[in-house]
């Protein structure tokens, strides 16, 4: 009689194999999530782009009727600086600027349902309405106003996020050498009282200065419009206090300039949304890191003519004729290395 063992091995991993295979897995995690992360990065540029691309078209819009008069302190910003933003505070419409440089209710507000309550109107901006990439918020409120409590409740309850989009300055200032004090400009729905127009700050060097008769209209911006930036990625105000960084946005109704909506231009060295000179402050590139946030470093721009590219920090660095009006005159005060290399002196910019 046969017998017939009834001892069977049974296949199972042994504990090399069994390692070999949790390394396997620990390999492919490593090569896959980074790019699942630049992915995710990538997908959150093009919400930042598509954002822009509306902002930009929001801007034309808006200057299509009023006589080509774009959004910005001067113009929809106008009775802000003559009521000393009295007229902005509190309760009133989804189109009020939040403060006297806000250019993106005027042209926003109703299509994407902003608050008319002016601190609430500010989240929308900043958190609501929002590049993906901006992650940080600001821990504080900087300047006075007298519905400041607002502000801080919902600093306190929700948070404000960091500020995601600016448009140069050179665009929306007048210079201080136009002559006259009058009113060119009446916002749609507000006053048709005089005032006194806001002229560029005088306070710092600029490398560029524009031409005296410049006013913020389409057809005085420049003879190519596919050239000039009206919006690009960027984010105000980063301090260095107590040794460490102090991220806030300006509640004032009238500040003193460029707000958290206005920026200098890329190619002042010392900017404080862009300039990556050690002498910022001591922020040691904390500040432009803060701006060119996409992969790259890069950030998104939205230009006069509707589109929107992608531009490398270096491109942002070098080529100043995209930040100001043609015609401005290159003096190189201030001016980052490149743009000095760059540009000649004493020449007008495209």
């Amino acid at each position: 009689m046969a017998h017939r063992s009834t001892s069977h091995r049974k296949a199972a991993f042994t504990l090399i194999e069994l390692l070999v295979v949790v390394a396997i897995i620990a390999l492919l995690i490593g090569i896959l999530l980074p790019g699942l992360g630049q992915a995710r990065r990538v997908a959150r540029s093009m919400v930042c782009s598509a954002n822009q691309r509306s902002l930009t078209q929001a801007q034309l819009a808006y200057a299509g009727s009023n006589k080509d008069y774009y959004a910005g302190v001067n113009t929809s910003g106008a009775d802000a600086q003559f009521y000393a933003g009295a007229n902005i505070l509190n309760d009133t419409s989804s189109t009020m600027p939040t403060t006297a440089y806000d250019w993106i209710s005027p042209t926003l507000g109703d299509a994407l349902g902003f608050s008319p309550n002016r601190a609430r109107r500010t989240q929308d901006i900043l958190n609501r309405f929002r590049c993906p990439e901006a992650l940080q918020f600001n821990t504080t409120t900087f300047g006075a106003a007298p519905d400041l409590q607002a502000f801080r409740d919902i600093q306190s309850a929700e948070g404000y996020r960091q500020v995601s989009y600016l448009s140069p300055a050179a665009f929306h200032y007048l210079s201080p050498a136009l002559p006259g004090v009058q009113r060119r400009y009446t916002p749609r729905g507000l006053s048709s009282t005089a005032f006194v127009e806001l002229l560029a700050p005088s306070n710092q060097a600029t490398p560029a200065t524009v031409l005296p008769n410049f006013q913020p209209r389409l057809d005085l911006v420049g003879t190519q419009l596919s050239n000039k930036v009206i919006v690009l990625d960027g984010t105000r105000y980063l301090d260095l206090q107590g040794g460490g960084y102090v991220l806030d946005f300006d509640v004032a109704p009238v500040p003193g300039f460029f707000s958290s909506f206005l920026t200098s231009s890329p190619v002042f060295d010392a900017s404080r949304e862009y300039g990556r000179s050690g002498s910022v402050a001591g922020l040691n590139g904390a500040n432009w890191k803060l701006s060119i946030r996409h992969p790259g470093p890069t950030v998104n721009a939205g230009y006069f003519d509707g589109h929107v590219a992608t531009l490398r920090s270096s491109d942002l660095w070098k080529d100043a004729s995209r930040w100001y009006p043609s015609g401005a005159i290159w003096n190189g005060s201030n001016g980052t290395p490149e743009s000095r290399a760059f540009h000649q002196v004493g020449k007008p910019l495209d």
